[in-house]
């Protein structure tokens, strides 16, 4: 288990990420996510890849060592992500555990906020080590 986290630590991710219609577009490409509500004048940002970046923002502080990542778990949109948002990361640490084969699992709270400090986007997920 990563020695350094501790329940109820919070790690702050670096760095932002301003999401481009560029991004948004390629992630619709290749995810075959050709819903009008994220390809329109005024997209909003598909919502996996907010998940996505904010996964990618937490690795060097929570997913780095780790084998596997076992669940994503209670995915709230709180409110819509536009292009031109930036949006920040941080994540909770909700619990350690060890299992019976010897194996260190924590939980952990990821938390995305846009440049206005309001919370777009919430999920849970359980990692290995």
């Amino acid at each position: 288990m990563r020695n350094k986290m501790e329940i109820g630590q919070v790690f702050k991710h670096w760095p932002k990420k301003t999401i481009l219609e560029s991004d948004n577009n390629l992630f619709s490409l290749i995810t075959m996510n050709h819903n009008p509500l994220h390809i329109a004048e005024d997209p909003t940002v598909i919502g996996l890849l907010v998940i996505s970046l904010a996964a990618g923002m937490s690795v060097s502080d929570i997913t780095v060592g780790a084998k596997a990542v076992l669940s994503y778990e209670k995915i709230i949109h709180h409110k819509m992500v536009k292009i031109g948002d930036t949006i920040n990361a941080e994540s909770l640490i909700l619990d350690k555990k060890i299992t019976k084969t010897g194996k260190s699992i924590i939980d952990v709270e990821t938390s995305v906020f846009n440049q206005k400090g309001e919370k777009v986007l919430s999920f849970e997920r359980s990692i290995m080590f």
